[in-house]
């Protein structure tokens, strides 16, 4: 499946608003890094649950031999939209983050750059989600627990065993792909965006009323 089932009109302001909470989110991650963040346009399409590998591997910043850790994270705007984020970092990510906790190669201790990346990764979802929701809603959207779902799996185990994870057992589903990338210190990391399908009319409806407001 494609974009073809979102009209282009609402494809677009997605995109759009998309645009601007990545945007939002980079800011918070270059005032931690105190490095400019580079960002690449959002990918949007609505997919089977069995595309759902190719289209990662298809759009992923890694190559998908390459080892990654995923961190997910579902979230819940009031049952109207719901879903759940993911995040994919490699080893080049982990070890950019060691300046930042203060320690080298020699030093790094796992569990610590581990609980950092957790964190991390819990407000650039949080931040990127809340600022795309709260274009829609006035409702504050809520979050589970992160978790680790794959460690030091290639990306192309993860991607199909990604379907089989949790509430990802969907029909058809709205994947949002971002890019968060630091030259200056190896910072690569994938954001994944999954949408329920029970959500979509909601989120259709939401898109609709803010075109008709901008008439």
């Amino acid at each position: 499946m494609s974009d073809s089932k979102l009209p282009s009109e609402e494809l677009d302001l997605l995109r759009e608003l998309v645009n601007v909470a990545m945007g939002l989110s980079a800011s918070e991650l270059a005032s931690l890094f105190n490095y400019f963040v580079k960002l690449k346009v959002p990918v949007i399409n609505i997919e089977s649950v069995e595309e759902l590998p190719e289209t990662i591997l298809k759009n992923s910043i890694f190559s998908e031999d390459e080892e990654i850790i995923a961190i997910r994270q579902l979230f819940n705007n009031n049952g109207i939209i719901k879903g759940e984020g993911i995040i994919l970092l490699n080893k080049k990510t982990r070890e950019s983050v060691l300046p930042l906790l203060g320690l080298s190669e020699e030093d790094a201790d796992s569990e610590m750059i581990s609980d950092f990346l957790m964190e991390l990764s819990g407000q650039l979802m949080g931040s990127c989600l809340s600022n795309l929701l709260k274009q829609f809603y006035s409702s504050p959207t809520s979050y589970d627990p992160l978790e680790i779902i794959a460690s030091d799996d290639s990306l192309r185990k993860f991607a199909y065993r990604a379907m089989e994870t949790g509430d990802s057992y969907y029909e058809d589903i709205l994947c949002s792909k971002i890019d968060f990338l630091i030259d200056k210190v190896n910072f690569q990391c994938d954001m994944f965006i999954l949408f329920d399908p029970a959500s979509l009319p909601n989120l259709r409806k939401a898109l609709r009323k803010v075109l008709e407001e901008s008439l």
